[in-house]
């Protein structure tokens, strides 16, 4: 008894054992051909995660730097960090010694930047000499005279007296009575301070105020935290449209009936993305993201991918992607006809899978696009018909969003009667004349309906 032979190979399907084959054993009988075709598979996915678990192959996304740096700051003052990329950092910053001794000073000398570079305490020198005797005539004799306006004259006082008395309550318009209100206590003041000193202080957290049952920001942080790191890989491994054949057509995407064609165009077409530049460059002459192309694209300002920078730039962005795509699909109008209008995905499901979580950037000038069971084709007592699907994207919806680019995310139902082993999950394209646009798509088995929805 011997094992079968394994391959480090992604082998295309499946073979499905037929009713006239024959029973054969062997390594190439039929029997075992089945068994050898997933132990390739087998072998082919664990010699991926070698290779990334060894660095042999670079992941596309890192959560750190493999080399922490250091960040650091000198001069007037003085800071470093060290950064790895796996959270925020942060350190305070140590001003430089300015030379001068910490004191009070009466006379300082201050530079340019504010710094004091000279002190000393003022002496008798600095002051000039004016002795009251010099001044023999035009001495005033009233606050006016000095010019002080926030002094209280003879008057002031006088009234104010008469004011508090005439203004007081009958059993408080005298020295007694108010006496006999405090108590008789010539400390009533600090005795109320000490009253209040035993009150608790305002808080500014909820452990400050004892609430034990409530989530700090902390929490709320981890707990979003442990769903993002959840999130089950992208099916579509050719999302970022990289890998293209001479045509332009992305690897692993493929389209049947109705004279429908896809091919991989710049990011900058319609502006799902712009210059990413300090200045405008002189060929960024459309005026709004519809009109914009690779040639002449659109520029969203200083440092400023558009609307759609939160997912990373797929040409000369932040995201470090310098030849990424986004799909182009078009149809011409004619009469509908048995058969397929649809974009498949190249993605192999379960023959179990009855709904996966999808999410894509459309862009839609003319006509539509739909998800859901069967989009693009359905059987029924008259055959192969075409069908739109059950969630429909147009160019009215799209028109509406930011930019022209509308973002779908949600669960879609997916046909189990298909090819076994073959591609279950397609993109349906409308009737008539059509032109769309597709970016970044993302498809996943979710782990239950509710999951990710609101991604």
């Amino acid at each position: 008894m011997a094992n079968l032979q394994e391959k480090i190979t992604w082998e295309p399907g499946i073979y499905q054992l037929e009713t006239s084959d024959p029973v054969l054993a062997g390594p190439d009988g039929v029997d075992n051909l089945q068994g050898k075709q997933l132990a390739n598979r087998t072998a082919y996915l664990k010699k991926q995660i070698d290779d990334l678990v060894s660095g042999a192959l670079v992941a596309e996304y890192a959560d750190r730097l493999k080399t922490p740096r250091n960040i650091a700051m000198t001069g007037d003052g003085k800071w470093n960090v060290t950064f790895d990329g796996s959270g925020n950092a942060s350190a305070a910053m140590t001003l430089s010694d300015s030379g001068v001794a910490p004191g009070e000073y009466g006379i300082v000398t201050v530079d340019g930047k504010g710094r004091v570079t000279k002190a000393r305490q003022m002496s008798g020198d600095d002051v000039p000499a004016h002795d009251w005797s010099k001044i023999s005539t035009g001495k005033p004799t009233t606050l006016a005279g000095y010019g002080i306006t926030d002094g209280a004259s003879k008057t002031d006082l006088q009234n104010a007296v008469n004011g508090l008395v005439s203004g007081a309550p009958a059993n408080l318009n005298t020295l007694q009575e108010l006496a006999v209100a405090v108590n008789n206590d010539p400390k009533y003041s600090a005795t109320v301070d000490g009253k209040l000193a035993g009150k608790a202080d305002k808080a500014t957290t909820l452990a400050g105020y004892g609430i034990a049952d409530a989530a700090s920001k902390s929490d709320l942080n981890s707990a979003v935290g442990s769903v993002v790191s959840l999130m089950p890989p992208n099916l579509i491994t050719n999302s970022h449209m990289t890998q293209i054949d001479e045509n332009a057509i992305p690897a692993g995407f493929s389209v049947i009936g109705g004279g429908v064609m896809i091919k991989a165009v710049h990011p900058y077409t319609k502006g799902y993305e712009g210059p990413y530049t300090d200045t405008k460059p002189a060929n960024a002459t459309a005026s709004s993201p519809m009109n914009a192309t690779p040639d002449n694209p659109f520029w969203f300002g200083v440092n400023y991918m558009g609307g759609r920078s939160e997912r990373g730039g797929l040409s000369g962005g932040w995201g470090g992607m310098l030849n990424g795509g986004i799909m182009k699909i078009t149809a011409p109008n004619q009469p509908r006809s048995p058969g397929f209008r649809s974009v498949f995905m190249g993605v192999k499901l379960p023959l179990s899978t009855n709904l996966v979580y999808f999410s894509a950037w459309f862009f839609v000038v003319k006509g539509s696009v739909g998800l859901g069971s069967d989009a693009g084709y359905i059987w029924d007592n008259k055959g192969m018909q075409f069908n739109p699907g059950v969630a429909i994207i147009d160019s009215k919806m799209t028109a509406a969003a930011p930019d022209g680019w509308y973002r779908y995310s949600g669960m879609v139902s997916i046909s189990r009667v298909t090819t076994l082993g073959g591609p279950q999950f397609s993109l349906g394209v409308g009737e008539g004349d059509v032109e769309a646009y597709m970016a970044l798509p993302y498809l996943a088995v979710p782990f239950n309906q509710n999951y990710m929805v609101s991604c």
